[in-house]
């Protein structure tokens, strides 16, 4: 039987959460055992023993938070788009 690695997870700051039909979605800093802090976006859900469980995430390194930033307008544009396109559905 294969040994369980144990992660450690170090919630820098969460700056954002908001409920969605299969669980809450937030958005925070967090540190992965000794890895590098990343920015993610992740949804949480509730099992029938009422813990929370996380769901997979991607997460979002120093290197992409600077792309990210100095394109920071662009991408405000297309998902203003994309957030303007759902609403008319």
């Amino acid at each position: 039987m294969a040994a369980t690695k144990e992660i450690v997870v170090n919630v820098l700051k969460q700056f954002s959460e908001k409920k969605t039909s299969r669980g809450i979605n937030r958005i925070r800093v967090v540190q992965y055992n000794v890895a590098a802090p990343q920015l993610e976006k992740r949804e949480f859900w509730t099992d029938e023993n009422d813990e929370e469980k996380p769901g997979k995430a991607k997460g979002i390194l120093l290197e992409d938070f600077e792309m990210l930033m100095q394109n920071a307008e662009e991408i405000k544009g297309l998902l203003a788009q994309v957030a303007k396109k759902e609403e008319k559905e």
